[in-house]
């Protein structure tokens, strides 16, 4: 992800409450149809999430409902 991107995206993961469960779309909200390339968009996210680019959220896998990947607010 760019600085940029990691920027928005802190800013997002900041807003949100501990222990909220939210993928990607949900976080990013009305920001999120301003996303190019959605898929390779989340991807970077998940690595972003991974690599502790991005603080205070843990990725915890596929949804049972629905295919998105859920991240965690810790």
């Amino acid at each position: 992800m760019t600085t940029n991107e990691l920027s928005v995206a802190q800013n997002l993961i900041n807003q949100l409450n501990k222990g909220d469960r939210k993928c990607i779309k949900e976080i990013y909200g009305e920001e999120w149809n301003n996303i190019n390339q959605p898929k390779e968009f989340g991807k970077r996210f998940k690595e972003s999430v991974k690599s502790n680019k991005l603080k205070n959220l843990k990725h915890l896998g596929i949804r049972n409902n629905g295919r998105c990947d859920e991240y965690e607010k810790i």
